[in-house]
């Protein structure tokens, strides 16, 4: 087992708005299995955790959705989870990247375990849950996740908010 820290690439905002004054952004990185292995030096196993998108502290992370955008080719299987490392399945457990058209979007969640306050900077990892074939040349899988900032200043009241 081996912790990646994808280094190409960062988490790109593709939108915002506002909730009760605070910046509201959807974020996304794209995890590229090839670059995974490189920086691993070998191929990718079971229990490896790949790091990608940087979530900011005092965040409150509302929903998730991951896409697999190019299919793990070289793979026989390749199932993956997608977390925090306190709870690496929370919003995708046994995921397929063989199948370039599978996307999974968690509902949006106020109170359940979807919806997560992050205190410090933090990661959504990939785990590799079970891997066979040979070592990939192709793969790319994309998480989305909708954020509020929480360190932002709001109004002072209700009237304060558009």
């Amino acid at each position: 087992m081996a912790t990646i820290a994808l280094t190409k690439g960062s988490a790109t905002a593709v939108g915002s708005s506002q909730l009760y004054g605070k910046p509201v952004k959807t974020l996304y990185f794209i995890y590229d299995l090839v670059d995974a292995v490189a920086s691993k030096g070998s191929a990718l196993a079971a229990g490896d955790v790949i790091q990608g998108l940087g979530i900011p502290g005092n965040s409150w992370v509302q929903s998730v959705a991951v896409k697999v955008n190019e299919a793990a080719a070289e793979a026989t299987t390749l199932n993956f989870d997608v977390g925090f490392a306190g709870d690496i399945d929370m919003y995708g457990d046994h995921l397929d990247a063989t199948s370039a058209a599978m996307q999974v979007p968690t509902a949006l969640n106020f109170t359940g375990t979807a919806s997560q306050l992050t205190t410090t900077y933090d990661t959504i990892d990939i785990q590799i849950d079970t891997y066979t074939g040979t070592t990939l040349a192709t793969g790319q899988i994309t998480v989305f996740a909708t954020i509020v900032d929480l360190s932002a200043q709001a109004g002072s009241n209700i009237a304060d908010v558009q």
